[in-house]
């Protein structure tokens, strides 16, 4: 899940998400695969309200890590079955951005876009162990949507299933299903 409070102006074509401060997020049927939907919270009240949107995926791929990106202003995320890269236009078009080099030893369950836009970070978990292990960084801006990575060091063992990262402080905010001590 992550949210959205600058606005930036698009730098890219496409159908973009406006930047209003609403939250959007997948929700994973193993069925059908992911829906899209837009989660509303009206500030004088706190009253939420949640609506699915329209999504192309004919496939039922189940998406994960999504974030949403202040340069275009498209959400992006990735194929939980085939680490492949995946732009959402807020028309629900989803289009495929080419299969990431991610090791099969690993699950992406958690990511979030940086506050910049420049990259998509994926939090890897090793399938074994259930512990997050590696932290995958995707260039989303730049062509062929380059690939790096890096150890997870953290105190103590974590297994996130969310990542949310805040536009103006940069400071990313993480669930721990609180299964490791």
């Amino acid at each position: 899940m992550f949210f959205c409070l600058l606005g930036l102006p698009p730098n890219l074509q496409g159908q973009e998400f406006p930047c209003d401060g609403s939250v959007y997020y997948v929700g994973t049927n193993t069925a059908v695969g992911s829906k899209l939907y837009k989660l509303n919270v009206d500030p004088l009240t706190g009253h939420i309200t949640s609506r699915e949107l329209p999504l192309d995926n004919p496939n039922g791929r189940h998406i994960t890590a999504l974030g949403y990106n202040v340069r275009d202003r498209m959400l992006y995320g990735l194929d939980f079955d085939t680490y492949e890269l995946l732009r959402i236009g807020s028309d629900g078009s989803l289009t495929a951005l080419g299969k990431k080099d991610i090791d099969p030893k690993y699950e992406i369950y958690s990511g979030g876009m940086t506050a910049n836009g420049q990259r998509l970070l994926l939090v890897a978990r090793n399938k074994t162990s259930g512990i997050d292990e590696n932290l995958y960084s995707i260039r989303v801006n730049d062509p062929g949507y380059p690939l790096g990575s890096f150890p997870l060091n953290a105190d103590r063992q974590v297994s996130l299933v969310d990542m949310a990262i805040d536009p103006i402080t940069s400071n990313s905010f993480s669930f721990d299903e609180g299964r490791r001590h």
